[in-house]
């Protein structure tokens, strides 16, 4: 169950992320505003436009290495 802070926090960022975000959807990168329902329902069942940087994949294998010791 959400606390009333985290609902007034969600009401805040909510029209923030849908009004005036961009679409992190591989491939679209469109204004959130302009999806039509089915258009949003595609593009959160695609994959992420991110990437790791060396850093990041660095310690990915480092976390793996560890849990192939322990």
């Amino acid at each position: 169950m959400l606390s009333l802070k985290e609902c007034l926090i969600g009401l805040w960022y909510w029209p923030k992320y849908r009004f005036l975000g961009r679409c992190w959807a591989m491939g679209c990168g469109r204004p959130m505003v302009l999806h039509s329902p089915w258009a949003r329902y595609d593009c959160e069942r695609t994959p992420m436009a991110i990437s790791l940087t060396e850093q990041g994949m660095a310690r990915v294998l480092i976390a793996e290495a560890e849990d192939l010791i322990a």
